[in-house]
Parts: structure tokens; sequence; C-alpha cells
């Protein structure tokens, strides 16, 4: 018996991959949920004796894949039996099985082994653990069985770590990447983009939210703390690898070792253009790093160096100053910064507008800075305000270093010629 299910040319593309990795980024209604299931039940009934893991973060769409496979009225005679405690399982006639999960408590994921995993919507992984939980739990569960791993969702700025990741992986043959908008949905077709829903949809959204949830572009975050666009309009200037005569010159230093990497990024007072931007290998020791900090700093003209000193450097220590001594005796134009939860949204607010003004400018080849700030959130606090961070609270070392510079530059601290230190309250969140 053959069962007949509706399938555009990029879904039947995706049902039919022998790829290793499959990537599937879809816009709202596009149709990759509707793909999947086409998936999970291809597998069982051409592979006899397969095992497939159906994940997301969402309770009710879990459900509502399940429901959808089982009511349907062609492949129900193709199933054995059903199970919906403590998970849900389809035993297919054929000894193919497949399992339907909620992953909210990742662990309980742990000691299983499967032909191919899907994990659906993981834009919502991000917030709960991100790539940690997916290598940790998902990537081992197709060890033993040499099985296939898909991803699908949307994009949530280039710092997004299924972004990074697929850059990573972007010449593995192994991978397949299907980056499909919502217009390209059976329901939008013939007219695609030109379908009035889209129309409709495109005005009545913010250009964020529209490029997230519906055109599928890498950089779209409707939670952005920056409009790409206002950033995307301060691209300009070169990249440096040391100070032009006469200039002078601020680097922002944003230190880590333990969860994150040190970030520095170069300024030029005058203009305030970006010139050189580093991100440091993590782990690297701070006396190392203190020594390519004052060798970048004499490259540029002895720049001044603003070093956050909140205690991100000290993997959590309670005695943060003693991590500060290496730079303070290696880096000999050294000011030190301390962060509160007020000053950042002032920090950030200021850079924000720096952005819509045009009165900052960065390489369009600094792609790791670029890319944290598409992807660089703004969340309501739970007692006010606004919680600052890139994806799940990393990625955004490069974001902190630059609100730094230039803070420190629109401020006048360029002139500081001595090495004492200044302070200001400011609570990384």
């Amino acid at each position: 018996m053959t069962i007949s299910v509706g399938l555009t040319k990029w879904q039947s593309e995706y049902v039919t991959s022998k790829a290793k990795y499959n990537l599937l980024i879809a816009g709202r209604r596009a149709g990759k949920t509707h793909c999947e299931q086409a998936r999970m039940i291809h597998d069982a009934l051409t592979k006899p004796g397969s095992q497939t893991m159906y994940l997301t973060p969402d309770g009710s769409l879990c459900h509502e894949v399940f429901r959808n496979i089982i009511t349907d009225s062609a492949i129900k005679k193709r199933i054995a039996k059903t199970e919906k405690q403590p998970a849900r399982q389809i035993f297919w006639r054929n000894g193919s099985r497949t399992y339907m999960r909620m992953f909210d408590r990742p662990d309980k994921a742990l000691g299983f082994g499967f032909d191919h995993v899907i994990f659906d919507e993981i834009q919502k992984l991000d917030s709960m653990g991100g790539r940690d939980d997916f290598m940790r739990v998902i990537r081992p569960l197709i060890m033993d069985r040499k099985g296939c791993l898909t991803i699908s969702g949307q994009w949530r700025g280039e710092a997004c770590w299924w972004y990074k990741w697929y850059k990573e992986q972007e010449f593995n043959t192994d991978l397949r990447l299907w980056n499909v908008p919502s217009w390209e949905g059976i329901k939008f077709w013939p007219l695609k983009q030109n379908d009035p829903e889209i129309l409709d949809a495109k005005q009545m959204m913010t250009p964020q939210l529209f490029d997230q949830d519906v055109a599928c572009i890498p950089t779209g975050n409707a939670n952005a703390a920056f409009d790409y666009y206002d950033v995307k309009d301060c691209f300009g200037g070169k990249s440096l690898e040391k100070g032009e005569n006469g200039r002078r010159y601020v680097i922002g230093a944003d230190l880590g070792k333990v969860v994150d990497p040190s970030a520095w990024v170069v300024m030029d007072a005058k203009d305030k253009q970006v010139v050189h931007v580093s991100l440091r290998k993590l782990g690297e020791k701070h006396i190392v790093g203190a020594r390519k900090l004052q060798e970048l700093s004499q490259k540029f003209n002895n720049a001044r160096v603003i070093i956050d000193a909140t205690g991100g450097a000290t993997g959590g220590k309670r005695n943060k100053d003693v991590f500060l001594k290496f730079y303070r005796q290696y880096v000999k134009n050294l000011g030190k910064k301390i962060i509160t939860q007020q000053s950042k949204e002032d920090m950030i607010s200021k850079l924000n507008l720096a952005f819509q003004n045009q009165t900052l400018f960065i390489p369009d080849d600094q792609e790791a800075l670029i890319a944290q700030l598409s992807s660089f959130e703004a969340k309501p606090g739970r007692w006010g305000g606004f919680k600052y961070m890139g994806p799940n609270g990393h990625d955004d070392d490069l974001v902190i270093a630059l609100a730094m510079v230039y803070d420190a530059v629109d401020r006048g601290r360029a002139t500081d010629a001595d090495t004492s230190e200044f302070e200001e309250s400011f609570t990384r969140t």
C-alpha cells in the first residue's frame, strides 16, 4: 500500500535526504513540522526496525504531531500500538518505533540510541541550555547506531549557536541546509512573496520580527537590543593591525577565562571608528592575556586600555582584584571599570543611539563583532528595566567591549594619560 503525503520540492528533498546532519530553518507556516512528520513516517515504513526520536521544548506541539500521525486513516493501518506514558511512542507493525518527547528535562533523554533524532523549534532551546545541552544530551543519542540529526526552527541572529554551528560545518558534505522563508510554503503558492497575507504581515510586523519569523534571514532577531539595519548603516572604515601616526586610540577589554573568552575592541578616539577586534582563546591565562594586551596597546600608539573588572575573569571567585594584578603590572595605561545594572543600561542605550545617529563606524569585515551585535538581546527584567545579554547569556563579550570603549571615548577618557583607575558600578547579568 502506498501512502500519499502532499509535499513541495524542498520538503521532498528533506524527507529523502541521506545527510547525517539536516538543518531545516523555515519561516512560520512554511511547513517544516509537516515535512518532519512525513520524514518520521517515511523512516518508519522504509527502514523496518528503525528508531526515531522527535524532541521539542513545546509540549503542545509534541502532542499535536503525535495525534496527526496516529489519527491518519491511511497511516494507522501500519501502526501496531501506541503509548502516551511515560513518553508518546508509536510501535509500527514492521518493528520500527517512533518516540516523541518534550525536552523539558534534558537528562531524561539520556541512555537511548536512535537512527534519527529530530529537534523541532530549536530557538526555544537557546534559553533552556543551548548548545551545551544539545551537544551533551542530543548529539550522543545517534552515536552507537550511526544515525542522523535534524535541527529545525528559526535563526536568532548570527551569533545564535545553531547558526555558528552551521558556519563551522558549512563545507561538511554530510550537512544539508534548508533556509526556507514562509512564502515557500504550499499555502502561499503561486503568488509566493507577493501573496496578500505575506505583504500584510510585512506591513504589520517590525522588520526584525518579519526577518526572524517569516523571511528566515540570519540577522533577524525580534529581541535584538540593536536594530540590525541601524548597525548596517554604520558599516565603514577599515581594520588595522597597528595604529596610524598621530592618531589616538582606546581599547575596551572585556575579561574572561573560565566561561567566556576575553574580548578586545580598539577604537579611533577622534572618528569613533572601530579599527581592530580580537576575541581571545577560551582558557587563556591572565598573565598571557595581560602581556598580549600591552602589546596591542603599544601597536596602537600606547592606547588607553579600559578593562571590565566586574568579575567575569574570575570564574565567580570572590577575590576579583587578584586577577587584575597581571594587567596592572603589564598594561601601562590602564583604566578599570566596574559595572552596575543602571550603568549597563545607560551604556547600551548610548551605543544604541550611536547606531541610530551613525556616530559610530565598524568595518564590514569584522564579522564576529557584527554577529554578536545581531544576537545581543534586550529582555524585560523581573523588577523593571531590561536585561541585556547574548544568546543564552554568552557570546556578547565583543559587544560589552565595544560599549565600554565607546562610552570611554564619548566621555573623553581617551585623553587620560596617567595610569589612575576610574570605577563605575555596573553589574553583569
